[in-house]
C-alpha cells in the first residue's frame, strides 16, 4: 500500500482497455459530493441503527431531562488528545477498508491519503464482488457496531466514544451507497475494478 496525495484520476487508456475486454461500467454518481448527497438516506439508516444499539447498551445516555444547554470552548491537553483520538479513529475506518484487500500490504495498486474531504482509501486491484462487499461494510460493522459493544464491556462507552462511533456510522453512508449499487447491478461471480472515480465489473459466469 502506498501514500497518494490525491484520489487517482480516470485513466483513459485503462478505460479503453477495460471496455475492449468486455467490462461494464457501473451506473453510479459522477462525483463525491453528488454521492454524499444521494447517500443521505443511508446516513440516516446507519445512524438510527447505531442509536438503537446504544439505547440497548446504555439507555441512560438518552436521559436529557437534567442537561442544561451550554457552550464552553477550551483548548488544553485533553482537548488535543480528543482531537488526536478522532483522527486515529477515522484513520482506522480507512484501515479497515484496506485490511480486506488481498495482499494489501504488498500491493502497489492500493493507496491511502488525505484530501480536503478527509482521509481516503483506494485500490485499483481487481477484486471479487464478495471481497468488495466485505471491504465496503467492515468499517461500519467494526467501528459502529462491534466497537460500542467492546467499549461497553470494558467501561469506555461514554459521550466521546459514542460521538466517534456515530460520526463513523454516518460517514459510512457512501460505502453503503456503493454497496447498494454493486448488489443491484453486479452479478455474482464477477470481478470489480476501480478506475479513478469509475467502477467496472466483469461477469465470469
Amino acid at each position: 500500500m502506498r501514500y497518494a496525495r490525491s484520489i487517482p484520476k480516470l485513466d483513459l487508456q485503462l478505460k479503453e482497455r477495460l471496455t475492449k475486454e468486455g467490462w461494464t461500467k457501473l451506473k453510479e454518481p459522477g462525483s463525491l459530493p453528488l454521492a454524499v448527497l444521494i447517500s443521505i438516506p443511508f446516513m440516516l439508516v446507519n445512524g438510527l441503527i447505531f442509536l438503537l444499539l446504544i439505547y440497548l447498551l446504555k439507555p441512560a445516555i438518552f436521559n436529557f431531562g437534567e442537561i442544561q444547554p451550554s457552550i464552553i470552548i477550551t483548548i488544553n491537553l485533553q482537548s488535543i488528545l480528543y482531537l488526536l483520538g478522532a483522527v486515529l479513529f477515522f484513520a482506522l475506518h480507512e484501515l479497515f477498508h484496506a485490511l480486506f484487500v488481498p495482499n494489501w500490504g504488498n500491493s502497489d495498486q492500493t493507496f491511502f491519503g488525505v484530501t480536503s474531504m478527509g482521509l481516503f482509501f483506494y485500490t485499483a486491484e481487481r477484486i471479487t464482488r464478495k471481497t468488495f462487499i466485505i471491504i465496503s461494510v467492515m468499517p461500519y460493522i467494526c467501528l459502529s457496531l462491534l466497537a460500542p459493544i467492546l467499549f461497553s464491556v470494558v467501561g469506555w462507552l461514554n459521550p466521546y466514544t459514542i460521538f466517534l462511533c456515530l460520526i463513523n456510522a454516518m460517514a459510512s453512508s457512501v460505502d453503503m451507497l456503493n454497496l447498494y449499487l454493486v448488489l443491484k447491478q453486479v452479478p455474482e461471480n464477477s470481478l470489480i475494478q476501480l478506475n479513478g472515480p469509475e467502477t467496472y465489473y466483469l461477469c465470469l459466469a
